[in-house]
């Protein structure tokens, strides 16, 4: 299996934008890599429907045997994963790096 290299999505990960990026975040789930790795760094605004999304992708992740790593996250996304208390089950401990 390869690694591959994170998705970096840019702007805004909100209600207006998550079906779009839906279909091109759980496309990135057909490689053959055993994780898909997130760099959520430079992302400007992040509501519930992408922290929703996220957590769609991480049960798509691991039904297809995958691990999904989320890193770099931007301020806006710590701020809203740590609302839900989903920060440290989403987000990538400091020594797994995307």
């Amino acid at each position: 299996m390869s690694q591959s290299a994170p998705i970096s999505p840019t702007g805004d990960l909100t209600i207006a934008f998550a079906q779009s990026q839906r279909q091109w975040l759980l496309a990135a789930l057909d490689d053959d890599a055993p994780e898909l790795r997130l760099d959520l760094s430079q992302l400007e605004a992040f509501d519930s429907a992408g922290v929703q999304l996220l957590l769609a992708l991480r049960h798509s992740a691991t039904a297809r045997g995958r691990r999904l790593l989320i890193s770099d996250a931007s301020p806006v996304v710590r701020d809203a994963l740590k609302t839900y208390a989903l920060d440290t089950t989403l987000l990538a401990a400091p020594g797994d790096r995307a």
